[in-house]
């Protein structure tokens, strides 16, 4: 039997490899010591403070590799984070909003001269600088050597066409996995952000849960939250202190929601834009 360590110098090597992808090896770029793999009973040896937030977001299993290109130090990470939304979930929470987006994988970021992120289908993948500085050409050299060795569709996840796309702002979806809005009952919930006519700016949320978890979620909400009936929607709300209303509702079989409503008739009106659209 191969140990783990054995099996992952197998998977750099490109040999035959029980996972489901071989890692390549990159050109100009040498390995500079054995792939180590973590997952979640030892995390923590390897990401301490960040350890939590992985985990949150449904880590499966770590590789990480030092690799050396002249003056140049990083260490690359592959996380398979279990889900496309798990990877682009904690891609978006870590990757700089500010940065020019790259069509390599799903998504990546390069940002020079310290750090890069990717992620595609369920993994994400993560350059952290040690030595030297990365450019952004070499940054993008080695997610594009990376993309090709990784298994699954190097497109969005799927959920994020359930989202409204007219006013929808650029770059504003995310996933958030628990505590949206500083709510307890609000897990597993994907995001954006909109304008309205008036210029004023809100958000829509859809929780993505499977069934049993979002019926488990509907009988906390319906503890904590009114509800009223509007257009023949139950909708669930409340109001949160200095944010404004929040409703919910479903919307043929997908639960719906809204936020930073000023009061009940436009969190109302802003659901019905929800109806319409689906």
């Amino acid at each position: 039997m191969y140990s783990k360590i054995a099996i992952t110098l197998l998977l750099f090597f490109g040999f035959a490899f029980s996972a489901d992808y071989n890692f390549p090896q990159i050109e100009g770029w040498q390995k500079q010591d054995t792939v180590a793999v973590y997952d979640a009973s030892n995390l923590w040896e390897r990401i301490n403070g960040a350890a939590d937030l992985f985990l949150n977001y449904g880590f499966q299993e770590l590789s990480a590799v030092d690799l050396r290109k002249g003056s140049v130090g990083l260490a690359l990470e592959i996380y398979d984070m279990g889900t496309p939304l798990n990877a682009f979930g904690i891609y978006n929470t870590e990757a700089p909003g500010s940065k020019t987006k790259l069509n390599i994988g799903a998504q990546a970021v390069v940002s020079p001269p310290a750090q890069g992120f990717m992620f595609k289908d369920k993994y994400y993948v993560k350059l952290d600088v040690f030595e030297g500085k990365l450019t952004a050409k070499d940054g993008a050299e080695l997610f594009k050597a990376v993309e090709k060795a990784l298994p699954g569709k190097d497109t969005m996840p799927s959920e994020l066409s359930m989202l409204p796309e007219k006013s929808r702002l650029p770059g504003s979806v995310s996933f958030v996995k628990n505590g949206f809005q500083g709510l307890s009952e609000l897990q597993n919930c994907l995001t954006a952000s909109y304008k309205d006519a008036d210029g004023k700016e809100f958000s829509y949320f859809i929780l993505v849960s499977d069934n049993s978890a979002s019926t488990d979620l509907l009988k906390e909400i319906s503890k904590k939250w009114k509800t009223v009936e509007h257009k023949k929607h139950k909708v669930y709300y409340r109001e949160i202190p200095y944010k404004g209303f929040i409703g919910l509702t479903d919307v043929n079989g997908i639960y719906l929601g809204v936020t930073d409503s000023e009061n009940k008739d436009l969190m109302l009106k802003r659901l019905d834009a929800l109806y319409s659209s689906k």
